[in-house]
Parts: structure tokens; C-alpha cells; sequence
């Protein structure tokens, strides 16, 4: 239901009408290590949300090099496709090589490294590379979206035999002091950690010095992020459109689609929180406290993620039932978690909405972590009661008025978890008010507006004639979860299926002649005694023992053929009377509809 109600006609249209007017737009190459269809991750929404802002005023293309963790393009062609009006998602599968090596460097590394890796394995990957400067040739501003393929951007800018377009970088991390403290706790070797800081350092070094303007989530990481660039800029700097004194900046905190996921009324908490169960795979009807957390693969959401296994486990969180979804869930054993945790790895974009508007309380207790948490949003968007910690706070103004802070610790949680959950009219009220401030401040279509006009700022004649409008987004409803009320015409059908499904009765059982079947059992019986001969009969037997023998095998059979077709035509007599059975049946079916229908 939510996915037909997506269905409209107003992207056809509004595809018309700018097919019809012939204009004059920008052309923008976003460069990604990932898919962004679906977009469930935090990075994919994030790249989708700022491409559909900067699709309203230029032709945006996202260059994907997919397959890493929790791709949905593992392999294949290349794969390009219109995901909506303005956005041309072109999905590039990493070569056998390049998965190959890395593999091997994250089984010396000791964890998944796939991000890091691609600023040098890419070239492994020579159909990325024909990609990329196929686009940039015709781009006027190309977006590194993370820094980890920014020295593929330098190598392409570099060979290209036209001016350099605009390069803009937009930080979802300052991934050199992330990467470095991440690493820093890896069980591997000095040297594998060292080999991958510096290809972390080198990236995003690269994506600072070849910006024209830097954007990133919180004012922390932009200063994190700009004191990278002590180098010289990008040889070429004017033509790249990159002042001397350094790129442009901006803060563009992570946000929300309000349209999709408005915030819920108490009738839809209602509602949704059986839909929520069933999706994780508790009973409907189970009463105790929801509590849900949502997250990708990434080390700080699996941290994360253990601190709630242990809440459950305690004292505290026997009470309540508790629900993580989400690629990072596959990180942990369905089988050896708490029964009161369920894990959901995979599901639609389209059921985010009624699994946070069904839950008591979101949590986040993130203990790690760079940028803003996405997911925080979603969680004050529809207006669930949030439990965090300091660090899932951060790029909160004013914290302590919309979420309730514990520090990462099982016992603090308990009770913050306890306060949240005894304060549920005092809890609805802010919950309230945290969702029209994100609706005011938050929503991707006032920030994305405003990085889209940043960047088009940063190219010489930028802002040109029209702009699409945005994609209508209908709000989501709640699935029913309860059966139909019984119907006479369904149940009667259900039985038939449910008859048709019982297995067929042995032979012996089979309503037939009764000497038929006593002779087709003494036959199945001794069908073989014919055949007994040893195995060297060819050279100890006469020849004419040996035809006499083949006589009474092919008589036998000949027998056993004839007794087989006297069951086979008593079977179908026993058809043809079902077949009269099932018309009758089907009449039957055809006056009960004619009087309900009556009724």
C-alpha cells in the first residue's frame, strides 16, 4: 500500500514539461563508493537527499563504485538508470581484482575496509576510471561525496583536455581523526594500521585541496577537515574555480524527509506498533515497552549495538522488548541473543516509518563517531522518545530539550531508559515539539537547498533558468496486521486448498478390485525373483539357460505392465468422479457468492 501510494503521475508530468522546454541547466557528476537505490544507510540518504536538492536547478549523475559492504550491486554489467526526475544513478561493479585484493587487505587488516581501500585500488576497476572521465568531460562541477575517491577526481582532472571543473567536497566524517581512533583499537599489526591512516590522510587531503567548497555535517568537523589543506591546491587552482586563500565552506547538518516521515499522532502509534513487532518478529499482541535501534554496518553502530545486547541481558531491560535493525545486525548471532532481541538486517525504505512510529523509545547510544547521526532525525521527525548518549547528541543545539542523555553505561541507560518509559504524557509533549523543530530546521529540502546553492554558486554562470519541482511524497500509513473478519466464500476455498495439500493414500490403500490389488501385491513383491542370477551366469550358464531366463524376466514384466494399467484406468475413473465432485463444488461456491452478494 505505501509503495502505490508513492505511484503518481507528477514525475511523468513534470519530465514532460521540462522535455518540452529547452533548457539550459548545469550538469553535476556526484562520485560515491556506494548505491544510493535503495537509500537505506545513513551515507545513502544523505547523498540521495543533497542530489535530489541540486536536481532541481542542474542534471545530476551519481557515479557509484559499488559493491563494497552492504551494496546491493555486487557484480554484473553496469547498471544506469533514472532514479527520479534529474538524478541518472550509474552503478559500476568493482572488478574481480580489485574485490579480490580487497579482500585479502581486510583479512590482514582484521575488519571490513572497503571505503578506505578504493583510493588505491580503484584503478583495479578500469571501467570506473573510463566512467568517471567520460562524465567529468562534460560535468561543470564534480562532487567527491566522502573523500576516499577523491585521487581517482585528481588522476581523471588531471588527464582531461578540457578546463578542470569545480570540485566540491562534502564530509559525512572528518575521516582522518575517525579513522585513526577507529584503527587505533583494530587487532591488527603496526603496519597494516599505518599502510590504511595513510591512505585515509591521503584521501581526504586530496578532496580538501581539490575543493572549490568544502561542506561537512557539524562545525567540529569542518574545522577537523580544513586544517587538512596546509599544501598547495590542485595544479590549476583558478580554472578549478578554487581561490588562493583556500575553498569555500559550509555547515549542512544531516536531515530529515519531514514528508516521509512526518511525525506520528497517538492513534498511529497505536496502530504502527503492531506492524513494528510483526517486522522484527515479536507477537503483535506482546505488551511490553518497544524500544528500537536503527544503524548500517559501521563500527560505531555495532558498538553501539552490544551495549543494548547487554541492556537486555540485565536486570533492568527484562521488561522490555528491543529491536535492531539494520545491515550492522549481521554482525551478531540471531541464536545466542537475549530473547528479547529481535534483529532486522534488511527491509524496505518504506517500513522505516511505521518501525520507529511503533516504538516506545529509539536509542543511540553511540560511543564513537564522527558527523551527525541521521538516524537521530528520523528518531525526533516522527517523534519517538529518544535515549542517547553524549556523543549520539552531538549536532543537537540544545539536547537536553528534545532527547534524554545517559553515558554509555548499562547502568545509566537503565535508568534513563526508565525515565523515558515512566513519563510517557511528559515524554509525548516534547516529542511534539522536537518534531516541528525538525520540520523548521532540519528538513532535507530547506539544507539541501541551501548546499545546492553553494554549489552552483562556485561555477560561473551556475544558477540558470527553472527548477524542477520537488518529488511529491505521500504520507506513510500503517499496514494492517489482523487478519479479515471471516468469510464464508474464503473459507470454503481454504479448505479445498487445504484437501488438495493432504498427501495421496499408499497403492495398498486404494479403493480397487480386491483381486487386482491382492495379485499387484504379490507381484511387487517377487517383481525381482526372476532377475536373481549370479553375476557371472554369462560364462557358467548354457545359452539356453540363459534365454529361458530372459523369458521368464520379460513375462514377469509383461505381466506386471498389464496389472499396472488396470490401476491406472481404475485412478482414472476415480478422477473423473473428483472432477463431477469439484463442479459441483464450484456451483456451490458460485450460489453462495450470489447470495452474499444478495445480502
Amino acid at each position: 500500500q505505501r509503495r502505490a501510494n508513492s505511484i503518481t503521475w507528477d514525475p511523468l508530468i513534470a519530465s514532460i514539461e521540462m522535455a518540452a522546454a529547452p533548457l539550459s541547466r548545469p550538469k553535476a557528476v556526484m562520485v560515491s563508493t556506494f548505491g544510493i537505490e535503495p537509500a537505506v544507510g545513513g551515507g545513502q540518504r544523505r547523498v540521495r537527499h543533497l542530489a535530489r536538492a541540486l536536481a532541481r536547478r542542474a542534471d545530476v549523475t551519481v557515479l557509484a563504485l559499488a559493491g563494497g559492504t552492504g551494496d546491493s550491486h555486487g557484480g554484473g554489467s553496469i547498471r544506469r538508470r533514472v532514479i527520479e526526475p534529474g538524478i541518472t544513478l550509474v552503478e559500476v561493479p568493482r572488478s574481480p581484482e580489485h574485490r579480490s585484493a580487497e579482500a585479502e587487505i581486510t583479512r590482514v587488516a582484521g575488519f571490513p575496509i572497503d571505503d578506505i581501500t578504493c583510493g588505491r585500488l580503484w584503478p583495479s576497476t578500469p571501467a570506473f576510471g573510463r566512467e568517471l572521465a567520460a562524465l567529468a568531460s562534460e560535468a561543470d562541477v564534480v562532487i567527491a561525496s566522502h573523500p576516499f575517491l577523491a585521487p581517482a577526481i585528481d588522476a581523471t582532472l588531471d588527464s582531461a583536455d578540457r578546463p578542470v571543473p569545480v570540485v566540491v567536497y562534502d564530509s559525512h566524517n572528518a575521516e582522518t581523526p575517525f579513522k585513526t581512533a577507529m584503527l587505533a583499537e583494530a587487532n591488527t599489526s603496526d603496519e597494516a594500521r599505518s599502510w590504511l591512516i595513510d591512505a585515509v590522510t591521503e584521501a581526504e587531503t586530496t578532496a580538501v585541496h581539490l575543493a572549490a567548497h568544502v561542506s561537512a555535517c557539524t562545525d567540529d568537523d569542518l574545522v577537523a577537515v580544513t586544517d587538512l589543506d596546509q599544501g598547495p591546491s590542485h595544479e590549476g587552482g583558478a580554472e578549478n574555480g578554487r581561490a588562493d586563500a583556500g575553498p569555500s565552506t559550509s555547515v549542512v547538518p544531516n536531515g530529515v524527509d519531514t514528508n516521509a516521515m512526518p511525525l506520528r499522532t497517538a492513534a498511529e502509534h497505536k496502530a504502527a506498533r503492531a506492524e513494528a513487532l510483526a517486522l522484527l518478529g515479536f507477537a503483535t499482541d506482546d505488551d511490553r515497552p518497544l524500544a528500537v535501534f536503527i544503524g548500517s554496518w559501521h563500527p560505531p553502530n555495532i558498538d553501539a549495538a552490544r551495549l543494548i545486547i547487554d541492556l537486555a541481558s540485565s536486570a533492568a531491560g527484562a521488561d522490555s522488548v528491543f529491536g535492531l535493525a539494520g545491515s550492522h545486525t549481521i554482525q551478531f548471532d540471531a541464536a545466542a541473543l537475549p530473547p528479547n532481541v529481535k534483529t532486522l538486517p534488511a527491509f524496505a525504505e518504506e517500513s522505516l516509518w511505521p518501525l520507529l512510529a511503533g516504538a516506545d523509545v529509539a536509542l543511540n547510544p553511540m560511543v564513537s563517531g564522527g558527523g551527525s547521526n541521521l538516524k537521530l532525525y528520523d528518531y525526533l521527525s516522527v517523534g519517538v522518545p529518544v535515549l542517547t548518549t553524549p556523543t549520539g547528541a552531538r549536532g543537537l543545539d540544545e539536547p537536553d530539550d528534545v532527547v534524554t542523555i545517559a553515558e554509555p553505561a548499562i547502568d545509566a541507560l537503565a535508568v534513563g531508559l526508565r525515565r523515558v518509559l515512566d513519563r510517557p504524557i511528559e515524554q509525548a509533549s516534547a516529542m511534539a515539539s522536537a518534531g516541528r523543530m525538525v520540520a523548521e530546521q532540519a528538513d532535507w529540502r530547506l539544507l539541501g537547498s541551501r548546499w545546492a546553492g553553494d554549489v552552483l554558486a562556485c561555477i560561473p554562470d551556475g544558477t540558470r533558468e527553472s527548477e524542477r519541482p520537488w518529488p511529491s511524497v505521500p504520507r506513510p500509513t500503517v499496514a494492517p496486521t489482523t487478519p479479515p473478519a471471516p468469510d464464508p466464500t474464503i473459507e470454503l476455498m481454504s479448505r479445498i486448498a487445504i484437501a488438495a495439500l493432504d498427501p495421496a493414500p499408499p497403492v495398498e490403500m486404494t479403493a480397487m478390485n480386491p483381486n487386482l490389488r491382492e495379485s499387484l501385491k504379490a507381484m511387487r513383491a517377487n517383481r525381482h525373483a526372476g532377475r536373481e542370477l549370479p553375476h557371472d551366469a554369462r560364462l557358467k550358464l548354457p545359452k539356453q539357460a540363459l534365454i529361458r531366463a530372459g523369458h521368464a524376466i520379460t513375462n514377469e514384466q509383461l505381466v506386471f505392465n498389464e496389472a499396472t494399467i488396470g490401476v491406472v484406468d481404475q485412478l482414472s475413473e476415480q478422477v473423473t468422479d473428483l472432477t463431477e465432485q469439484v463442479t459441483r463444488l464450484s456451483e456451490q461456491v458460485t450460489d453462495l457468492e450470489r447470495r452474499l452478494g444478495d445480502s
